[in-house]
């Protein structure tokens, strides 16, 4: 992973710092559109037991889960998309990108790119080296509690329900190395392959949410989910790794991304650039 790391950043500058004026700009016109993608996700961790420990303050009952952490497999992420530029000058997308399995990711993101156009077999062949910026919010399934009482009060609600899901939240913040490559195969259609390293630059501390399992009970008080800071001084709710303490959830958004797809493409020409276009 290393490797391909230093790789994908060594084609980025490279790309970057060659020759800018490959074609004549004036035959090129700008272009936008919308773009759909699918390709595998996975988020790496810290290996270890993860337990969370929860009172209820009602009757003072600790209730336990316990995961095991490991590297999560996501399957395929579904990337949609927008993205505008001239084919030998800036160009820019915006994105998000979901995937759900073991945990659920969605990210959002914007990349600012410069393309470099040429032909293969008489059909446009665009590389586009780029940076992108990204946030994220990442689920992860802790497991269930079960309760015998009446109810358990945990924050400011009461929550009637037998069982109860226990969900961890974490944001993240991100910057990616990016390499597109996009062909038209259709005067309107194009298709894309995009390699992204992402770097991450922040993991916010970790919210954990709890919600009733099946059909709400309608004693149940507040909102249909409660969520739990982890910083609350009584120590409740209380995360830890191996039995050690911890705020942040050991999972991380960093490593190779691999997108693969089709976009549709809008061309517009300059006036300037149709004169002189048409004139030739």
């Amino acid at each position: 992973m290393k490797r391909m790391k230093w790789l994908i950043l060594s084609c980025c500058c490279t790309l970057s710092l060659t020759a800018f004026g490959q074609l004549d700009l004036m035959e090129l016109p700008r272009y936008k559109g919308a773009y759909i993608g699918l390709g595998p996700r996975s988020i790496s961790a810290d290996p270890g037991t993860l337990l969370l420990r929860l009172t209820d303050n009602n009757t003072g009952t600790v209730y336990f889960t316990e995961t095991e952490v490991d590297d999560l497999r996501l399957g395929n992420g579904l990337q949609l998309g927008w993205r505008w530029g001239n084919y030998t000058k800036l160009s820019h997308d915006v994105l998000i990108d979901l995937a759900f399995g073991e945990a659920e990711l969605f990210l959002f993101g914007y990349s600012l790119g410069w393309n470099f156009s040429t032909q293969l077999e008489r059909k446009r062949l665009v590389i586009r080296p780029a940076i992108q910026g990204l946030i994220s919010n990442v689920s992860f399934d802790l497991g269930t509690i079960q309760h015998t009482d009446d109810f358990v009060a945990f924050g400011e609600t009461k929550i009637y329900n037998e069982f109860i899901n226990v969900d961890a939240l974490s944001e993240h913040v991100l910057l990616a190395a990016r390499l597109d490559f996009s062909y038209r195969v259709l005067p309107k259609l194009d298709l894309f392959l995009k390699l992204a390293y992402d770097f991450e630059q922040g993991n916010d501390q970790a919210t954990i949410t709890l919600s009733p399992q099946g059909m709400r009970d309608e004693r149940n008080e507040g909102r249909f989910s409660e969520k739990l800071d982890l910083t609350a001084s009584d120590n409740n709710p209380q995360l830890l790794l191996d039995n050690q303490a911890i705020t942040t959830l050991p999972y991380y958004l960093r490593g190779l991304r691999l997108t693969f797809g089709v976009a549709q493409v809008i061309e517009r020409r300059r006036r300037a650039d149709k004169r002189k276009y048409e004139g030739r």
